[in-house]
């Protein structure tokens, strides 16, 4: 019984240690491509969640380090509005132009090179 309870602890836990560590450039691009050839039936997939929570905690990620540098009287590193406007397709676009020998870094890390290129800090 004990056993079985703690198999069971592990298989809840499992998604959410996954999820612990940032998601690289690399495995986004393969599972958004995945989607892609999945057609409508994408809309079913479980991968489309994980991608789409993927850049909501990029996007909140790099929010949070706005707020801070703001707070401490430092320049952000990106200056994203309250309302950005960035849709999927600029964003699978932008992470598909990055040379695969970069594509190791953090989908965080690559989000915050769009925002700041398309919403640019005041100088």
């Amino acid at each position: 019984m004990t056993r079985r309870l703690l198999v069971a602890a592990l298989l809840i836990a499992l998604p959410t240690l996954a999820q612990a560590a940032p998601m690289s450039v690399a495995e986004f691009v393969s599972r958004a491509d995945g989607l892609q050839k999945m057609g409508a039936a994408a809309l079913l997939s479980r991968d489309l969640g994980v991608l789409k929570d993927e850049i909501v905690r990029s996007a909140a990620a790099l929010r949070q380090d706005q707020a801070a540098a703001e707070r401490a009287g430092r320049k952000p590193r990106t200056c994203l509005p309250a309302k950005a406007k960035i849709t999927s397709q600029e964003i699978i676009a932008h992470m598909k132009a990055i040379p695969p020998e970069r594509r190791g870094q953090s989908v965080e890390d690559a989000l915050r090179v769009l925002v700041s290129g398309k919403y640019p800090c005041p100088a």
